[in-house]
């Protein structure tokens, strides 16, 4: 038999470290046939939430950005124009700049001196589109 342990997202009132306290399921081991049609009828109706987002109201504060600059030096098209940037355009270099200075690299190498093509440059032009 195996041991299973219930993850702390699902007892939340546990503390992580505590796996004393956590309840415990008494399982026999699966193979085979079995063991597949177990994991897949746990990821089937396995609720799944993404709370990878970038849309905050208001009182998270700092965590709020907006504005075209933070737009445009989004993660993703930052590692973007690292891929099309002259070679002297440095790390170093370009996050010493001030925001606004980062967005305007941004636009020119990525919107300006070439088309759009990624899916982090076309959400830049839809939401420009919609405003």
């Amino acid at each position: 038999k195996i041991q299973l342990f219930i993850p702390f997202l699902f007892a939340p009132s546990l503390s992580p470290m505590d796996s004393t306290k956590r309840p415990r399921i008494e399982a026999a081991a699966l193979h085979g046939d079995a063991l597949e049609q177990a994991v897949r009828e746990a990821v089937a109706t396995m609720p799944a939430i993404d709370v990878h987002t970038h849309l905050f109201p208001g009182q998270h504060g700092d965590l709020l950005l907006w504005g075209i600059d933070e737009v445009l030096t989004y993660h993703y098209l930052v590692s973007e124009l690292f891929m099309v940037a002259p070679a002297d355009l440095t790390h170093e270099a370009f996050f010493a700049l001030p925001k606004s200075g980062q967005a305007d690299l941004v636009w020119k190498y990525l919107f300006v001196e070439r088309s759009p093509l990624s899916e982090a440059q076309l959400g830049v032009l839809t939401c420009l589109k919609k405003l």
